[in-house]
């Protein structure tokens, strides 16, 4: 892309908001030289390098600095590829539960040594963007690319940093953003909150550059010809940077 908004090889910054152990993105990234600042809470992994310039924090993004100790209430567990009979006493990723905090809902591993029971729980830590920006010490820099998948979070995100730290996301130059409604959510429900934090993007500067419908899951549909889906991919575009 043209300046500014290419990536200058050796000399950018992207944040990578939500993983799931899928890290084409963030290698991707690595191979230009960028430095990525990568968060998930929902991994089950320890905070890390995982190569020198990938450095991945076991935190999620929220509208708040909080620490949620016992407050992840297990409500359903599956097992992907071992016997259901013999979930009770696996210490294994491939258990798999689902958990749910702040009416989300996230597929966690298994925390180590517990069987699985109701009286189950875990922790994790959320920050808000002013806060992730002094842990990665980029107060001063300008951040690249903005990737974020983080199922729903993003609201209380961007609603805290537009009005906190709206100094600080001017330095943003792209924001990669994935949307779609949430288990029990509709798109009747969905929209209103999404066009509210599209015109204050837009009022601090960003302007909309690429949209693309995802199509995963049979989530298409057609009206009068035109096909939509519940799913999007949107690409947003500081039209002024602040270096």
């Amino acid at each position: 892309m043209d300046p500014p908004y290419g990536l200058a090889q050796r000399n950018c910054i992207v944040f990578s908001f939500g993983i799931n152990n899928e890290w084409s993105f963030d290698d991707a990234m690595d191979l230009k030289g960028c430095k990525v600042y990568a968060f998930d809470p929902t991994m089950g992994k320890e905070s890390h390098y995982r190569t020198p310039n990938i450095r991945f924090f076991n935190i999620g993004v929220g509208g708040e600095d909080v620490t949620m100790n016992n407050e992840w209430k297990f409500t359903y567990c599956g097992v992907s590829s071992v016997p259901a009979t013999k979930a009770g006493g696996l210490d294994s990723i491939s258990v798999k539960c689902k958990w749910t905090i702040a009416r989300q809902i996230f597929i966690l591993p298994k925390p180590s040594g517990q069987r699985l029971t109701s009286e189950m729980r875990c922790s994790s830590s959320f920050m808000t963007y002013k806060s992730i920006v002094k842990l990665t010490s980029t107060e001063n820099s300008p951040i690249d690319y903005f990737k974020m998948d983080v199922e729903g979070s993003e609201v209380s995100f961007f609603q805290e940093a537009l009005y906190n730290s709206s100094q600080l996301l001017k330095k943003v130059k792209q924001i990669g953003l994935e949307i779609h409604p949430y288990r029990g959510e509709t798109l009747k429900g969905m929209a209103p909150k999404y066009w509210e934090l599209f015109q204050k993007l837009e009022c601090l500067g960003f302007r909309l550059m690429h949209m693309n419908l995802n199509m995963v899951g049979g989530n298409s549909y057609t009206v009068n010809g035109t096909i939509y889906s519940g799913f999007y991919e949107l690409v947003w575009m500081m039209e002024n940077p602040v270096e």
